[in-house]
């Protein structure tokens, strides 16, 4: 156990502020922290200093002072050498370019002929040094929330480094924490170190794994917003006032909606709900599973659909006053779906490839995917420009990029099923398996289906087979009565005998806005078939 922990009676709220990370700017991030901290820091709460060797318990009397202090961590030299850890993995990684660049940095000109293996030995120990800390933060958490219960744990930090989850003991923590009756909620100040490709964060991973909250906080608006959920998460888990979450109101969105990436989604803010977002049930822990495997399964995987799409206008028959929806414009889109899973950034790209419009081919020089993954590189930065014009080819004044099938099974992922809230419902018989509805709702801000700056929250419903985990149906619903725009998506799917998971077999859409107008959309799904390519994944 690590020196200065002891058992203490139960507290409000246990705050670790993590000493030693790394971060963009001290004395900037010690003032976004302080601001972020302002509303739990009452009599009920306790402070901690974490570094990799200890859990220091700070006394009361110091407590003011503590909070207020500049942890001014800069990041250490190797035989002069100044690295970030970005850089020291890219150079492992044999990124020729950026190691050239350094040595011209680092070595001066001209260079030293020794300067390059200075620089690999100097990035072998950035690494080495910032996986160990962040291995040895990991043992300090556990150690001090074992030690000092807390309804609500408050983990502050710029970031913990690593690349592999072993090396780190991320399972061991996680097992750990599980056990521990606190509610945690991960704060992460401005950090030199660009989480989310080669590099991930093991607090922001605890955060995920656990369904836990994790704030991102970059400026003042961020720590304003941080000081609001954390005062009402402190509220909601202290035991003398736990009252049920208020319903969350639905904002209004614009008449062209889309999805958003990971990135944009992680920092969810439940504006009006509860400010700590459920995670899933035990009982649906099942279902998340099998979307951990689904997501390997179909990774790289090409599948054939076919849509037919119908918009509906109303028309008035002017002698009569009688109304009547009339077809105004029909299209049949045939296209190749390509779904690559990215789990650097924890979230697939579903990307179509449309081959004919209403029976004629396009032409092959048009098709941009084909040609992209013909490529000896196939640049990731395309992929998503492709991703983002999914609906290029839709009719229809509502515009939508986010209709793809694997969508819904998306929130069951670790890293976004802790923004929704999961609710059993009816367990039916189905043959011989039994099978169970889930409603969600979405808690997060802002929300994974968006247009521009505008929340659009999600909700829904599927149906799980509850002995194996399998999702045979998703249900979307999004609707907004005051921008008068609605939609559902409704996917059925199947077994495959190529894969031991249920593919997408069809899809249906509906839309509608106040001007009447009316978009079905129903879409089937064949040929399913892994994509081989020599073509190198890279990221621009």
């Amino acid at each position: 156990m690590a020196t200065g922990l002891s058992v203490q009676s139960p507290a409000s709220v246990a705050v670790v502020i993590d000493a030693t990370a790394e971060s963009a700017d001290a004395a900037d991030s010690s003032r976004l922290r302080r601001q972020s901290l302002e509303g739990i820091a009452g009599p009920g709460s306790i402070y901690f200093e974490l570094t990799p060797d200890t859990a220091r318990r700070v006394p009361d009397d110091e407590r003011d002072a503590f909070s207020r202090t500049t942890f001014d961590v800069r990041g250490p030299r190797y035989n002069g050498l100044a690295l970030t850890v970005n850089e020291a993995v890219e150079i492992l990684r044999g990124n020729e370019s950026l190691r050239d660049g350094i040595i011209a940095r680092e070595c001066g000109n001209p260079t030293r002929p020794d300067c390059g293996g200075w620089v690999r030995a100097a990035a072998t120990a950035r690494v080495a040094e910032a996986e160990a800390a962040s291995r040895k933060k990991l043992r300090r958490l556990v150690e001090t929330l074992r030690a000092n219960p807390a309804a609500l744990v408050v983990l502050v930090s710029a970031g913990w480094p690593y690349r592999d989850e072993r090396g780190i003991g991320l399972a061991d923590a996680l097992r750990d924490l599980r056990a521990v009756p606190a509610r945690l909620v991960v704060v992460r100040v401005p950090s030199p170190t660009d989480f989310g490709g080669l590099i991930r964060d093991a607090a922001e991973t605890l955060a995920s794994r656990l369904s836990a909250d994790f704030i991102t906080v970059s400026d003042d608006a961020d720590a304003e917003v941080a000081n609001r959920r954390l005062s009402r998460a402190l509220r909601v888990e202290a035991p003398q006032a736990a009252p049920p979450p208020s319903p969350v109101p639905v904002a209004a969105p614009s008449p062209a909606i889309g999805a958003q990436t990971p990135s944009e989604t992680r920092n969810a803010s439940p504006a009006d709900g509860p400010s700590i977002v459920t995670g899933v049930p035990d009982a649906l822990l099942s279902a998340a599973r099998y979307v951990d495997h689904l997501e390997r399964t179909l990774s790289s995987v090409v599948w054939r659909e076919r849509s037919l799409q119908e918009v509906r206008v109303p028309r008035k028959f002017s002698s009569s006053g009688a109304r009547s929806m009339m077809l105004a414009a029909r299209r049949a889109v045939d296209s190749e779906m390509f779904f690559l899973w990215l789990p650097d950034d924890s979230t697939w790209i579903a990307v179509r490839d449309v081959v004919a419009l209403d029976g004629q081919a396009r032409p092959a020089g048009e098709r941009r995917l084909q040609a992209l993954l013909a490529g000896a590189e196939i640049s990731m930065r395309q992929l998503r420009v492709l991703a983002a014009e999914n609906g290029r080819f839709d009719i229809g004044s509502i515009r939508r990029t986010f209709s793809e099938p694997t969508l819904v099974l998306l929130f069951l992922d670790a890293h976004y099923r802790q923004r929704f809230t999961f609710t059993p419902g009816a367990t039916t018989r189905v043959g011989r398996a039994e099978v169970r509805s889930w409603t969600f709702v979405e808690r997060g801000r802002p929300t994974v289906i968006r247009h521009g700056d505008q929340d659009m929250p999600a909700r829904g419903s599927f149906k799980v087979d509850a002995a194996s985990g399998q999702v045979l149906e998703t249900a979307l619903e999004l609707q907004v009565p005051s921008a008068e725009l609605s939609g559902e998506v409704r996917v059925r799917f199947g077994p495959h005998p190529r894969f031991d998971v249920l593919v997408p077999l069809e899809m249906r859409e509906t839309y509608a806005n106040g001007a009447g107008e009316r978009i079905t959309t129903v879409s089937t799904y064949s040929d399913f078939r892994r994509f081989a390519t020599a073509g190198r994944m890279v990221q621009d």
